[in-house]
């Protein structure tokens, strides 16, 4: 028994529902599209005006680099520059292939690429530009985190996982740093709440040091990877945990304020003099 034809009539209906349901998604698309591109350039006037603050203040600076004060902050100011850069790449591409997507849907579907079977929109992710940015904002962003929390991270990981997180350069320094650390295990005692919060981020702290260690070390030796074989670099989850790292130490000094005095304590910011004797990070 033969089907049943769809007559002249319906099919042209279905082609009307078909053409008015992709004109929707079109608009849909569209307005998405324009949403972000007005968050991306927000996004990228700011990090213009922070960059050139930040240019400012690091001049200032250079002249105090070899200064031990001078030092904390150009370092901690360097590093912020440096992320914020990266990141200040990562997203115009992302809007320059936001940008480049409208114009297709301007276009339409009949595009010659669309015809050929070949996606005519562009994904950042898919960009080794963009994910080497993105990457190598991260790891300066969690390294400018590191630094300016490093007495805190260094008290918590002596504590957590018996490991320092500071150069001590004497005698009294390391004193300093075994004080905190102290005083943060005298806290503990009774409390197992606040002990199993100190546990786990000293192993998330841990982990940290070791993803910066390994994010260095493979971001160097992109320089000798053509540029089109680096998008593989990238596929490794541990980009993604430290991303996640990154956030991470930026939320700690707020998350120590409402988890115990005792490692709030910890994350307080000392006095410039104070900061001077400070033991010097190991991740610079």
């Amino acid at each position: 028994m033969s089907k049943p034809t769809m007559s002249e009539a319906e099919a042209k209906k279905k082609l009307e529902e078909a053409s008015a349901a992709l004109e929707k998604q079109i608009a849909k698309g569209k307005i998405q599209f324009a949403t972000r591109i007005g968050q991306l350039q927000e996004r990228l006037a700011d990090l213009d005006a922070e960059l050139a603050d930040l240019e400012g203040r690091r001049t200032q600076l250079a002249t105090y680099q070899n200064h031990p004060e001078g030092a904390f902050h150009y370092q901690r100011i360097e590093l912020l520059y440096r992320g914020n850069s990266h990141m200040r790449q990562a997203l115009a591409i992302e809007l320059a292939c936001a940008e480049h997507n409208v114009q297709v849907l301007e276009v339409g579907p009949g595009s010659t690429n669309v015809e050929k079977g070949e996606n005519p929109f562009r994904d950042p992710e898919h960009d080794p530009a963009f994910l080497e940015a993105r990457a190598t904002s991260d790891m300066y962003l969690a390294g400018f985190h590191w630094v300016g929390l490093s007495p805190a991270i260094d008290a918590i990981m002596r504590v957590g996982v018996k490991e320092a997180a500071l150069k001590v350069m004497d005698a009294e320094q390391e004193k300093a740093c075994i004080d905190r650390a102290n005083g943060l295990k005298a806290a503990m005692q009774g409390n197992p709440e606040l002990t199993m919060k100190v546990t786990r981020w000293a192993g998330e702290l841990q982990e940290t040091a070791l993803l910066l260690d390994w994010a260095k070390s493979a971001l160097k030796r992109l320089a000798s990877v053509p540029v089109a074989e680096r998008k593989s670099t990238f596929e490794d989850p541990d980009w993604a945990k430290l991303n996640g790292k990154a956030l991470f130490l930026g939320g700690l000094a707020k998350q120590a304020q409402d988890a115990h005095p005792a490692l709030a304590s910890l994350f307080e910011r000392p006095a410039p003099a104070e900061q001077a004797d400070e033991a010097q990070p190991e991740l610079a």
